[in-house]
């Protein structure tokens, strides 16, 4: 393009040429105007604006670069002087290269010369197209990014800022373009969508009118006045059929309803706009029909009501089929509670009587009796009953006689509602039974008959039915299991009891058998050594005069005169001898001993350590006792060391007494006197406690020998 100066001279018909070329450019973008206007086709108008553009200006090559805002791409779209299937191939990423800058900053931008610009994306492409200059528009509409106009020469360029103004024009034409296609696209989607919606709605209207004709259940519209303005066919119908109460007429005002029950629904529908329920019944020819009447409000899409719907649905087949389910479902879980405690239940005799008890509660009979099976008499022998007089004593029979024979023997369960008719009531015994229906059912368990239950009812018509068969059959089964349970459990019982007196048996013989075997081999050693240790003492008591050595030496003589006890009380505990007679004993005196004879493991051994443990004795008002005081004391002595080492950190170790009065129901009964030795400890574990008496048993390791405690228990045993 070349520009014209003011001052050229005149052109044809007087016009100047600079205003003569500022015409043409009026009349193409005119002409472009009226493109956009009459074409509803994109491509169309972005070709011909793309096309004047070119015109216009005369450059040879104009693209048209639309932006994909998922990919952040520019992809040609229309192109002109070059094949628009090679310019569909190029991308250019928005911010690179020169149509991806001026996208990226919407602004223009004009390159006399791209050749030896780096900025080049595709170099090969411009070489080989001839592509010299470069200008770039945005492709804008109200600040929305569509694109980028870009414009290329085949040699340098320079473009002037009114050629730059004109061509701007031309990328709004086409920004204004890519926005009426958008907006027709919208309108022409929401139309499509309004259509389809419009027809799927006229078509779900005839489908709910279809169903609404065909439904069982009685449908009609009211408007605000109570006036009915549809009745589906089913209302009509039933118009014919029920009481003028219960259908309403097409009266005005609220008594268009006339008194049907659902008329209170309607009118509180009408007031609260909510949906109400109401059920009914009227007199039917066989019976009485129930109904469920459902009062639902037609919202507007402002949510106003103008109709309301009203539903009525016979619901008699429903209730009665609720009814029975519910009778069913209370009573299998009537049956489910049974079971539970039945199962918890051990004891046989408790066991029967609870299945006598539940089966007549459960299905409302006076009587019945649960009759079992005796392999050894090969006889029917009640065992438990609820409501029977003594004539139930007398119900002993065979397989195959009587009811209960017969359910045996069939292990099938019966139901005899006219009893007194029956074959059954032949025998002397059936006479006797008060009974106007009879049901029995088998207790098998694993293929093996186990007994009979046997329910009775006494009122005149009353009879059984199948469903009480059923479930009769049901708890039998649970009962059958719950009794071969409380029969096994109490063979093990009875097997696990003689088990445990078998072992507490050889347990007990095999500790004294080991207890004798001991003091057997160590007996004779023993006393040597505690004799020749006597011996010693009494030559050294003769020989030393000073008095707490004397008392010293004495103490050692008790010391060992009592060790000489204990070995022959260990062959008396392991033979079982007869203690020597007893004789009284003071119990201060044999404590204060058993406190001195230990103060070294007590007192003098815990001080080396750093520790102290404090004694508190409180026996001096306890009388004296019958026993022996070398026995009591060894008993003393142990329990006290056992104390001491549970407290390696120190603590606190009493000892006291009471005496024990005999019982008010017991004349001139003996005193006792309890002896408590208590230490602040560690205690003992369920496990240590239960074996504490065991010969040989010790938490001591290598330090202990497992009986002191042995000796203890064979002390106060005896």
């Amino acid at each position: 393009m070349v520009e014209t100066s003011e001052d050229s001279g005149p052109a044809e018909g007087g016009m100047s040429p600079n205003r003569i070329f500022r015409r043409q450019e009026l009349e193409t973008l005119l002409h472009a105007s009226q493109v956009l206007a009459s074409s509803v086709d994109l491509t169309q108008s972005l070709q011909a604006i793309i096309a004047q553009a070119a015109s216009i200006s005369g450059i040879p090559v104009v693209r048209l670069f639309l932006a994909e805002e998922a990919t952040q791409l520019l992809r040609c779209r229309i192109a002109v002087g070059l094949p628009i299937e090679d310019q569909q191939a190029l991308t250019v990423p928005i911010g690179q290269s020169f149509s991806g800058h001026v996208a990226a900053t919407r602004r223009p931008m004009a390159v006399a010369d791209t050749r030896a610009d780096p900025r080049v994306q595709h170099p090969a492409h411009a070489e080989r197209h001839q592509l010299v200059s470069y200008l770039g528009l945005p492709v804008l509409h109200q600040d929305r990014l569509f694109g980028v106009l870009a414009f290329s020469t085949r040699e340098p360029r320079e473009y002037s800022e009114s050629e730059i103004a004109l061509l701007t024009a031309f990328a709004q034409l086409a920004a204004a373009a890519l926005h009426h296609a958008q907006i027709h696209e919208a309108a022409r989607s929401e139309l499509l969508e309004r259509r389809q919606a419009e027809a799927a709605l006229l078509q779900r209207e005839e489908q709910y009118r279809s169903l609404a004709e065909n439904l069982p259940d009685a449908i009609a519209r009211f408007d605000a006045a109570c006036r009915r303005i549809y009745a589906n066919r089913r209302w009509e119908t039933d118009a014919d059929d029920r009481p003028a109460t219960a259908r309403g007429e097409n009266r005005p005002g609220l008594d268009a309803a006339g008194a049907a029950p659902w008329v209170d629904a309607l009118r509180a529908a009408m007031r609260d706009g909510q949906v109400h329920t109401v059920e009914y019944a009227t007199p039917a020819s066989q019976g009485t029909e129930e109904y469920e009447a459902r009062v639902v409000p037609e919202r507007r899409p402002d949510g106003g009501v103008d109709t309301f719907l009203v539903i009525d649905r016979n619901i008699t087949v429903r209730k009665r089929a609720e009814r029975i389910l519910a009778e069913r479902t209370r009573q299998l879980e009537a049956v489910r509670a049974i079971g539970v405690e039945i199962a918890r239940e051990l004891d046989l005799k408790g066991l029967l009587d609870l299945i006598a008890r539940h089966a007549a509660e459960l299905l409302h009979s006076a009587a019945s009796a649960v009759i079992l099976w005796d392999e050894a008499t090969q006889s029917l022998v009640p065992r438990a009953w609820h409501g029977c007089g003594e004539w139930i004593l007398a119900m002993r029979g065979r397989l195959g006689e009587g009811l209960a024979g017969t359910v045996a023997a069939q292990r099938r369960g019966a139901v005899v509602n006219d009893y007194p008719a029956s074959s059954y009531a032949g025998s002397s015994l059936a006479q006797t039974v008060p009974a106007s229906a009879a049901l029995g059912e088998p207790l098998v368990y694993q293929d093996r008959l186990l007994g009979v239950v046997i329910l009775y009812r006494v009122q005149p018509g009353e009879r059984f039915s199948g469903e009480d068969q059923s479930l009769l059959a049901l708890l039998a089964g649970q009962a059958a299991i719950a009794i071969e349970n409380a029969r096994l459990f109490a063979e093990l019982r009875r097997s696990y009891e003689d088990l445990e007196r078998a072992q507490e048996q050889l347990v007990q013989t095999e500790k004294l058998r080991a207890l004798g075997q001991m003091s057997a081999g160590m007996a004779h050693d023993l006393n040597n050594i505690l004799a020749a240790l006597l011996g010693q003492v009494e030559l050294l008591r003769i020989q030393v005069s000073n008095p707490s050595a004397q008392e010293s030496l004495a103490i050692l003589e008790t010391a060992a005169r009592d060790g000489a006890h204990i070995v022959r009380r260990l062959q008396d505990f392991g033979r079982r001898k007869p203690s020597h007679p007893l004789s009284l004993v003071s119990l201060a005196s044999v404590v204060n001993q058993a406190l001195e004879i230990t103060r070294p493991r007590w007192k003098n051994e815990p001080q080396r350590r750093g520790v102290v443990i404090e004694t508190r004795v409180v026996v001096d008002h306890l009388p004296p006792v019958l026993g022996d005081d070398a026995e009591i004391r060894e008993v003393l002595m142990n329990l006290i060391l056992n104390a001491v080492d549970t407290m390696p950190a120190g603590g606190s170790l009493e000892i006291t007494g009471r005496t024990i009065e005999p019982g008010a129901d017991v004349e001139d009964g003996p005193r006792w006197v309890e002896l408590y030795v208590a230490d602040t400890g560690a205690g003992m574990t369920e496990e240590v406690r239960r074996r504490a008496f065991d010969p040989f048993f010790t938490t001591k390791g290598v330090h202990g020998s497992g009986l002191g405690l042995s000796v203890v228990y064979g002390i106060m045993e005896r």
